[in-house]
């Protein structure tokens, strides 16, 4: 019974925060749906191995639900790496929690925002930078709490999220933990929460009252599909959908390959275009810069 509590919380935890993320009605589940993993990583009888399976597990879960998308664009073995690679965070925050709780349950609680930041952070910035999926993510619609990313970016909402995560932890852990300490992490969560919400609510919503010159901008999505090209033809072949797509905006009509998509007005004053189209850094991409 205990092995199977050990793997169905990090489970539970992962399609809690998979409706939190995907859904945005539901965007407050994720105050609460990393308490049962972290439950599970504040057990100082789980072993190192044990960690990082109910940490890959919860990745798994979490990931594969939200990056569903991608499974008809890319191949299912590339997929499936991605998925893992992803999945390995979750596991090394697992194992780092494990092993400060193995020393300091309380040590861990407080350890756990900071691993869990840190990791998001190694996660968007590692080699071509993975950062979809991110906790403070979640909260994209919740005009109130989103506005924290303006001094603290995505980071600092998930921050948050995980400091009132861990104090939903702590009250089912309660008897294990010291009764003075918890009392005081609900109060700071509790600060903190006053604190990003009164940040939120005094920032004046000028939607309805702007001025000003108004500007066009052109959102482009590719829609580049893969699958029937080799490794080495896709970053090209993704080039050229982008080339035909920005030249398109100087004539009367959009169109790829021959195809007319929508007939356009005055050319755009901005144009936004996917920060992973080529999986590379884009102000260092010379392809990417030559458009």
């Amino acid at each position: 019974r205990q092995v199977l509590l050990l793997y169905l919380m990090p489970l539970s935890s992962g399609l809690i925060l998979a409706f939190a993320m995907a859904i945005p009605e539901m965007a407050w589940l994720a105050a609460l749906g990393l308490a049962p993993f972290l439950i599970v990583s504040l057990k100082p009888s789980a072993h190192h191995g044990q960690n990082i399976a109910t940490g890959v597990l919860f990745g798994l879960i979490l990931f594969g639900l939200h990056f569903r998308y991608a499974i008809a664009a890319l191949d299912p073995l590339v997929f499936s790496l991605l998925l893992l690679y992803v999945s390995l965070y979750s596991g090394l925050f697992a194992l780092g929690m494990g092993h400060i709780s193995r020393r300091n349950r309380e040590w861990a609680c407080v350890a756990a925002p900071f691993l869990w930041v840190g990791l998001e952070f190694i996660r968007a910035n590692l080699f071509t930078g993975f950062q979809a999926g991110a906790l403070g993510a979640s909260q994209a619609r919740a005009g109130v709490i989103v506005q924290l990313a303006s001094i603290a970016g995505v980071y600092g909402i998930s921050f948050v999220l995980v400091v009132i995560n861990v104090a939903v932890a702590r009250l089912f852990m309660a008897r294990h933990l010291s009764p003075r300490l918890t009392a005081a992490w609900l109060s700071a969560t509790a600060c903190l929460i006053v604190g990003t919400v009164a940040y939120g609510t005094s920032i004046p919503d000028d939607s309805g009252t702007l001025s000003g010159r108004t500007i066009r901008v052109a959102a482009v999505q590719g829609g580049v599909d893969e699958r029937n090209y080799e490794p080495n033809q896709v970053r090209a072949h993704i080039i050229e959908t982008y080339r035909s797509l920005l030249a398109s905006f100087s004539t009367d009509v959009i169109k790829v390959d021959g195809t007319r998509l929508a007939t356009y007005v005055p050319p755009p004053d901005l144009i936004v275009l996917p920060e992973t189209m080529t999986g590379s850094y884009l102000a260092r991409d010379s392809a990417f810069t030559s458009l």
